[in-house]
């Protein structure tokens, strides 16, 4: 029993973590109807597509865009959500809306049971054909497990929903656990547990899983750069883990990867073999350098077998792209990619900031304040409770996540703009989810200045303030709703 005790205070935060969020996404997943979540249709149709067996879209017949085949009540039930959601007056305030004004029809697609024999609807996912098949494969599960029970559209839609989303809280709670020792595991902690990560978790979407897989990658390069002992084999493969883990996600996260640059090399060596090695930093390097080349060969895998995604998205959304033709113009216009950064973020970095706090569905909820600027307190205070990393470690973790947001916008600048335009269309602040912690801890470990808080104050206010933000963002989200 002493150990037990032991062991739940050891990892309490992560156990706090897993009941919050667990509690948080199965709400939201029963408070937020079937298509309302941003690029849903073409997500379901993804993992529908992986739960059959097939890893990845096909070449639909204008040889442009990707498909996967669906059953037609699942995107008749999609369908209804999008269209819907997407005819709301968003301008309105919430006691003059009932978004969600199709219910009788929606119980009514729902209960249908999809049936072998179903005919098929070709579908568009251009736009969710970046991410290989493994951000798929919760909800994948769930849908599987759906059609052995034979069950209806509904059921099996929530089972998709409820396995992508507790396997998001299974990652978060994982990356909590693995900064135990440490105060920056309330930063990990308040990350997860932002209304816009949690409402992410809640539809089917590819997002969910790469920011849980995020959140345990800086969790366990933080680790490596704080403790001052050896690692031990375990955390060695769990950091390479995922970091393969975002590779597989989104290759243009792999950036992240140099921050295991700034971890020393001998801590990269399992304890005890550092006292054996003539050189371990050397060989520490090395152990490092071999991760880094593991997952890049891992994410240019994933980047050849999703080359064409580029164009697909191009053709679909016929805005001019071509990314070839953009590169060729940008290389011959250099001083041009400086100007499209600043324009992109002056014009849209307000809007980010609000979105990564919370920017919920087609429907455009907006968090409102003062729970905005109460998400933002709550991520600085983490922040700068969380111990203070070396300065050049901290300058790495800033440095890789500045540039990976780059790749962001310049991968979007790529697949939905114009050849020469001004500014990059497409980025919103969800996609920022992933860098966040590196950012803030790298921007942290830079100011000489600390949060003074005993762990116990910790432990209420961290939970307290996520908490209060979730708790609004749910009486939001329902009273624009129903």
């Amino acid at each position: 029993m002493t150990s037990l005790l032991a062991h739940f205070r050891r990892f309490a935060a992560a156990w706090v973590f897993a009941a919050v969020a667990g509690v948080a996404v199965s709400v939201f997943c029963a408070v937020v109807p079937v298509g309302w979540g941003l690029d849903e249709q073409s997500h379901v149709a993804r993992a529908y597509q992986v739960s059959r067996g097939i890893p990845l879209p096909y070449v639909r017949e204008d040889g442009k865009t990707l498909g996967a085949a669906i059953p037609q009540p699942m995107e008749a039930l999609e369908a209804a959500g999008f269209a819907t959601s997407n005819g709301v007056d968003r301008n309105a305030p919430s006691w003059q809306r009932a978004d969600f004004s199709n219910r009788a029809e929606v119980e009514r697609l729902g209960a249908v049971v999809v049936r072998p024999s179903d005919p098929t609807v070709d579908y568009d996912v251009s736009n969710a054909s970046a991410s290989s098949f493994v951000p798929y494969l919760p909800a994948a599960v769930g849908m599987r497990i759906g059609a052995v029970l034979d069950a209806d559209v509904g059921t099996t839609m929530m089972l998709a929903k409820l396995f992508n989303g507790l396997v998001f809280v299974a990652l978060g709670a994982i990356a909590v656990a693995i900064l135990a020792p440490f105060r920056a595991r309330w930063l990990v902690f308040v990350v997860g547990l932002l209304p816009e990560t949690v409402f992410q978790a809640a539809y089917v979407t590819a997002d969910s899983y790469t920011d849980g897989i995020a959140l345990v990658f800086a969790a366990a390069v933080t680790r490596l750069a704080l403790d001052r002992r050896p690692a031990g084999a375990l955390m060695l493969a769990g950091t390479l883990a995922a970091g393969l883990g975002m590779a597989a996600a989104k290759p243009t996260y792999v950036v992240l990867v140099l921050a295991l640059l700034a971890i020393p090399g001998v801590r990269l060596l399992p304890a005890g073999l550092a006292e054996r090695m003539p050189r371990p930093a050397l060989v520490g390097k090395a152990v490092a350098a071999a991760m880094v080349v593991l997952v890049g060969v891992v994410a240019l895998v994933v980047l050849k077998a999703t080359g064409n995604s580029t164009t697909a998205i191009a053709a679909t959304y016929q805005r001019g792209a071509d990314s070839g033709a953009q590169i060729e113009y940008l290389l011959h216009h250099p001083l041009h990619v400086p100007v499209v950064l600043w324009r992109t973020i002056e014009v849209f970095g307000l809007s980010w900031t609000e979105s990564l706090t919370g920017n919920f569905g087609y429907n455009t909820v907006h968090q409102v304040e003062p729970f905005v600027t109460l998400c933002i307190v709550t991520v600085v205070l983490a922040a700068f409770f969380a111990e203070r990393l070396r300065r050049v470690v901290g300058l790495v973790f800033l440095a890789g996540s500045v540039v990976a947001g780059f790749a962001v916008i310049g991968a979007l600048y790529l697949t939905f703009n114009a050849v020469g335009d001004p500014m990059a269309v497409g980025v919103q602040g969800r996609y920022f989810i992933p860098l966040l912690v590196p950012f803030v801890l790298g921007l942290a470990s830079l100011v000489p200045a600390r949060l003074a808080l005993r762990d116990r104050h910790a432990a209420l206010l961290f939970p307290a303030l996520s908490g209060v933000a979730l708790l609004a963002s749910l009486v939001l989200w329902v009273s624009f709703l129903y």
